[in-house]
Protein backbone atom coordinates (compact mmCIF):
# COMPACT_ATOMS: atom_id res chain seq x y z
CA UNK A 1 0.00 0.00 0.00
CA UNK A 2 3.01 2.56 0.94
CA UNK A 3 3.99 1.61 -2.68
CA UNK A 4 0.75 2.89 -4.37
CA UNK A 5 1.04 5.31 -2.26
CA UNK A 6 4.19 6.48 -3.30
CA UNK A 7 3.27 5.88 -7.08
CA UNK A 8 0.66 7.90 -6.93
CA UNK A 9 2.93 10.70 -5.34
CA UNK A 10 5.40 9.90 -8.15
CA UNK A 11 2.61 10.63 -10.50
CA UNK A 12 1.18 13.50 -9.23
CA UNK A 13 4.40 15.24 -9.03
CA UNK A 14 4.97 14.32 -12.34
CA UNK A 15 1.57 15.75 -13.81
CA UNK A 16 1.91 18.92 -11.59
CA UNK A 17 5.58 19.54 -13.26
CA UNK A 18 4.36 18.46 -16.56
CA UNK A 19 1.08 21.09 -16.10
CA UNK A 20 3.32 23.94 -14.79
CA UNK A 21 6.37 22.87 -17.61
CA UNK A 22 3.63 23.32 -20.42
CA UNK A 23 2.24 26.71 -18.73
CA UNK A 24 5.32 28.04 -18.87
CA UNK A 25 5.58 26.93 -22.22
CA UNK A 26 2.55 28.50 -23.11
CA UNK A 27 3.04 31.58 -21.08
CA UNK A 28 6.34 32.41 -22.38
CA UNK A 29 6.63 30.28 -26.02
CA UNK A 30 3.57 30.95 -27.10
CA UNK A 31 4.11 34.92 -27.38
CA UNK A 32 7.53 34.53 -29.70
CA UNK A 33 5.73 31.44 -31.60
CA UNK A 34 2.47 33.72 -32.16
CA UNK A 35 5.02 37.01 -33.30
CA UNK A 36 6.89 34.57 -35.05
CA UNK A 37 3.61 33.63 -37.21
CA UNK A 38 2.75 37.09 -37.36
CA UNK A 39 5.98 38.30 -39.05
CA UNK A 40 5.53 35.19 -41.14
CA UNK A 41 2.20 36.22 -42.41
CA UNK A 42 3.92 39.82 -42.99
CA UNK A 43 6.17 38.84 -44.74
CA UNK A 44 3.96 36.62 -47.18
CA UNK A 45 1.66 39.71 -47.52
CA UNK A 46 4.57 41.80 -48.40
CA UNK A 47 5.37 39.12 -51.19
CA UNK A 48 2.01 39.30 -52.54
CA UNK A 49 2.04 43.22 -52.59
CA UNK A 50 5.35 43.25 -54.40
CA UNK A 51 4.30 40.05 -57.21
CA UNK A 52 1.09 42.73 -57.70
CA UNK A 53 3.30 45.89 -58.00
CA UNK A 54 5.20 44.24 -60.49
CA UNK A 55 2.53 42.43 -62.23
CA UNK A 56 1.02 46.07 -62.56
CA UNK A 57 4.72 47.47 -63.60
CA UNK A 58 4.70 45.07 -66.31
CA UNK A 59 1.22 45.76 -67.26
CA UNK A 60 1.57 49.38 -67.51
CA UNK A 61 4.70 48.80 -69.50
CA UNK A 62 2.88 47.12 -71.77
CA UNK A 63 -0.13 49.57 -72.39
CA UNK A 64 2.54 52.19 -72.51
CA UNK A 65 3.74 50.50 -75.44
CA UNK A 66 0.63 49.99 -77.31
CA UNK A 67 -0.08 53.49 -76.81
CA UNK A 68 3.48 54.45 -77.82
CA UNK A 69 2.84 51.80 -81.32
CA UNK A 70 -0.47 53.70 -81.81
CA UNK A 71 1.19 57.38 -81.76
CA UNK A 72 1.71 57.13 -85.13
CA UNK A 73 -1.59 56.63 -86.22
CA UNK A 74 -2.89 59.02 -84.00
CA UNK A 75 -0.58 61.52 -85.36
CA UNK A 76 -1.70 60.31 -88.92
CA UNK A 77 -5.22 61.43 -88.34
CA UNK A 78 -4.03 65.09 -87.33
CA UNK A 79 -3.87 68.04 -89.92
CA UNK A 80 -0.45 69.53 -90.42
CA UNK A 81 -0.92 73.10 -89.08
CA UNK A 82 0.78 74.50 -92.69
CA UNK A 83 -2.23 72.05 -94.45
CA UNK A 84 -5.12 74.28 -93.72
CA UNK A 85 -5.51 75.88 -96.41
CA UNK A 86 -5.49 72.38 -98.57
CA UNK A 87 -7.76 71.12 -96.28
CA UNK A 88 -10.34 74.11 -96.83
CA UNK A 89 -9.95 73.66 -100.82
CA UNK A 90 -10.30 69.66 -100.35
CA UNK A 91 -13.65 70.27 -98.64
CA UNK A 92 -14.75 72.97 -101.52
CA UNK A 93 -13.62 69.84 -103.77
CA UNK A 94 -16.39 67.62 -101.84
CA UNK A 95 -18.87 70.11 -101.76
CA UNK A 96 -18.60 70.66 -105.89
CA UNK A 97 -18.96 66.93 -106.27
CA UNK A 98 -21.92 66.66 -104.50
CA UNK A 99 -23.81 69.76 -106.69
CA UNK A 100 -23.64 72.06 -103.25
CA UNK A 101 -22.04 75.43 -102.50
CA UNK A 102 -20.04 75.97 -99.89
CA UNK A 103 -19.45 78.98 -97.82
CA UNK A 104 -16.38 78.55 -95.10
CA UNK A 105 -15.33 81.17 -92.31
CA UNK A 106 -12.73 80.29 -89.50
CA UNK A 107 -15.02 81.18 -86.55
CA UNK A 108 -12.42 80.47 -84.00
CA UNK A 109 -8.55 80.06 -84.43
CA UNK A 110 -7.47 78.59 -80.62
CA UNK A 111 -3.67 77.70 -81.67
CA UNK A 112 -2.59 75.89 -78.25
CA UNK A 113 1.09 75.74 -77.53
CA UNK A 114 2.36 72.68 -78.09
CA UNK A 115 4.06 73.00 -74.35
CA UNK A 116 0.85 72.35 -72.67
CA UNK A 117 0.59 69.04 -74.60
CA UNK A 118 -2.60 69.75 -76.14
CA UNK A 119 -3.86 69.47 -80.03
CA UNK A 120 -4.34 72.58 -81.92
CA UNK A 121 -7.97 73.25 -83.01
CA UNK A 122 -9.52 74.74 -86.18
CA UNK A 123 -13.16 75.79 -85.85
CA UNK A 124 -14.79 76.68 -88.81
CA UNK A 125 -18.53 77.81 -89.74
CA UNK A 126 -19.91 76.25 -92.98
CA UNK A 127 -22.92 76.68 -95.04
CA UNK A 128 -23.64 74.33 -97.50
CA UNK A 129 -26.43 75.19 -100.18
CA UNK A 130 -28.06 72.39 -102.32
CA UNK A 131 -30.12 69.83 -101.84
CA UNK A 132 -30.83 66.96 -98.27
CA UNK A 133 -28.96 64.26 -100.47
CA UNK A 134 -25.94 66.49 -101.40
CA UNK A 135 -25.95 67.50 -97.81
CA UNK A 136 -25.98 64.22 -96.58
CA UNK A 137 -23.18 63.05 -99.11
CA UNK A 138 -20.76 65.81 -98.39
CA UNK A 139 -21.55 65.12 -94.69
CA UNK A 140 -20.72 61.12 -94.88
CA UNK A 141 -17.48 62.00 -96.89
CA UNK A 142 -16.25 65.01 -94.29
CA UNK A 143 -16.99 61.53 -92.09
CA UNK A 144 -14.61 59.06 -94.17
CA UNK A 145 -11.75 62.11 -94.35
CA UNK A 146 -8.21 59.97 -92.96
CA UNK A 147 -8.68 63.08 -90.34
CA UNK A 148 -9.74 64.11 -87.19
CA UNK A 149 -12.50 66.14 -87.33
CA UNK A 150 -15.65 66.99 -85.01
CA UNK A 151 -18.83 67.91 -86.39
CA UNK A 152 -20.14 70.00 -83.94
CA UNK A 153 -23.19 71.41 -85.02
CA UNK A 154 -26.08 70.94 -88.03
CA UNK A 155 -28.61 72.78 -88.64
CA UNK A 156 -30.57 72.44 -91.54
CA UNK A 157 -32.84 75.49 -92.89
CA UNK A 158 -35.08 75.46 -96.01
CA UNK A 159 -35.03 78.26 -98.75
CA UNK A 160 -37.35 79.34 -101.55
CA UNK A 161 -34.39 80.08 -103.91
CA UNK A 162 -31.87 78.09 -102.66
CA UNK A 163 -33.21 75.27 -101.76
CA UNK A 164 -31.71 73.22 -98.61
CA UNK A 165 -29.14 75.34 -96.98
CA UNK A 166 -26.97 73.24 -94.17
CA UNK A 167 -25.38 75.29 -91.35
CA UNK A 168 -22.32 73.18 -89.58
CA UNK A 169 -19.63 73.67 -87.43
CA UNK A 170 -16.60 71.86 -87.97
CA UNK A 171 -13.66 71.62 -85.89
CA UNK A 172 -10.03 70.01 -87.27
CA UNK A 173 -6.84 68.78 -85.11
CA UNK A 174 -4.09 69.76 -86.43
CA UNK A 175 -0.56 69.29 -84.75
Amino acid sequence: MKAKKELYIALIVFLTIFIFAVGLFWFFGMGQLSSARREHINAKLTLSELEQKTASSQDLLENFQKISAGRTTIEASLLPADSAAGFIENLEGLAASNNSELNLQVVEDTKRKKADNKLEVLTFKAELTGSFLSALSFLRQVDALPLLVAIDDINMRTSSTKGVITDITLRIFTH
